[in-house]
């Protein structure tokens, strides 16, 4: 790797009028500078294309690639690896911004981790602040997986996902985000990129898959995002425990072989109602859960 690589700068928009101008500004604002900006539209209704393209204007470097109807978030994802000629990647949400050093920070974590570890199966994220700018809720910081010593590393992240490994043991646990992660561009297409057929959660199976090649999930303790959480027709709960589904359907012989299906099942349906605030069945199926795994423990 040469001292200063290229890095990919990866931008995905769709309906972002009202929010893509500070992404793409938090782009050309990182204080890393051997990089390229790829910004993908998947078939924009509002104006947010006609935005880009002003900036198009102002920074000819941009490369900008539009779709002429809506996919979906992972075939966006899977163009920007395409399209990458970086040695790395970072990616960017049309509705967060990012801190000047973000992409600096994110390289010295990751390089200094891999030199350390002698691997480049190495996935980095950062923690993130979260405001939710449809509903009265107050700000919080979402705290990423692999933030501090010992991160983990390999099917332990997949059985983490799928909630069947103990939170409370020594391992740093927390949250993955697309809007927050950098890799190897050469390894995001080694694990085959994002699955289209997810329309949600397709970072998530992309995790599952790159944990069972035995990628290393590691972090900057600092938040170098502000997401801000936005209620649009696809991002509902109802769509994510869907996506929750799909994953498991997808991953059902490794779950199967493990004994370890409906308890996986019966997790994510405690999330669900834990997520409806109807705390009553999240607590029945979360104890049907544990029972699942209980009996398995016990065979």
């Amino acid at each position: 790797m040469s001292k200063n690589p290229l890095i990919t700068f990866a931008i995905t928009s769709f309906n972002a009028e009202t929010t893509i101008k500070k992404a793409i500004l938090s782009a050309i604002k990182q204080n890393y500078k051997k990089r390229e900006i790829i910004i993908v539209d998947d078939g924009s209704t509002d104006n947010t294309v006609k935005i880009i393209l002003e900036y198009k204007k102002k920074y000819p470097k941009i490369k900008f690639f539009t779709k002429k109807k809506n996919y979906n978030y992972a075939h966006s994802l899977n163009i920007l690896l395409k399209k990458a000629k970086g040695e790395f990647i970072v990616f960017f949400d049309d509705d967060d911004t990012s801190r000047p050093k973000r992409v600096s920070k994110l390289l010295k974590r990751q390089v200094d981790y891999e030199n350390k570890n002698k691997t480049k199966k190495v996935l980095t994220y950062s923690n993130r602040n979260a405001i939710n700018i449809n509903r009265n809720e107050p700000n919080f910081i979402k705290f990423a997986i692999g933030r501090k010593k010992p991160e983990p590393n390999g099917i332990m992240v997949a059985q983490y996902i799928f909630g069947l490994i103990n939170k409370k043991d020594k391992y740093c646990w927390g949250t993955f985000g697309s809007c927050t992660l950098m890799g190897r561009v050469k390894y995001f297409k080694k694990i085959k990129g994002f699955d289209e057929k997810f329309r949600r959660g397709a970072e998530i199976d992309f995790s599952v898959r790159a944990s069972i090649d035995g990628a290393h999930f590691i972090s900057v303790n600092e938040s170098l995002i502000t997401q801000y959480i936005s209620s649009r027709p696809y991002k509902t709960i109802e769509k994510d425990l869907a996506s929750k589904m799909m994953l498991v359907k997808k991953h059902q012989n490794y779950l199967v072989k493990r004994s370890v299906y409906f308890a996986t099942i019966l997790n994510f349906y405690a999330w669900y109602w834990h997520q409806k605030k109807v705390r009553i069945f999240g607590w029945l199926f979360r104890i049907l859960h544990y029972l699942f795994k209980l009996k398995n423990k016990l065979v």
